[in-house]
């Protein structure tokens, strides 16, 4: 995992810890520093392709860690 795959991961994974759902694109973005959304969209696609999340295409605050 790169150091900015690693910083949305445990960003996605705070933010569900602390509010009981997901975090958006701009939530994440604005968790770490990002300035894009887009950048964030990349990041969490190669998670997804890694078998770290699952996202839902099209579905609001759809990620979820993938333990184990």
């Amino acid at each position: 995992m790169t150091p900015k795959q690693k910083l949305i991961y445990d960003a996605i994974k705070d933010f569900q810890y602390k509010n009981g759902f997901s975090p958006s694109y701009e939530e994440l973005a604005k968790a770490t520093s990002m300035k894009s959304k887009a950048s964030v969209h990349k990041i969490v696609k190669q998670l997804k392709e890694r078998n770290k999340i699952i996202h839902i295409d099209g579905k609001n605050r759809s990620i979820e860690i993938i333990h184990g």
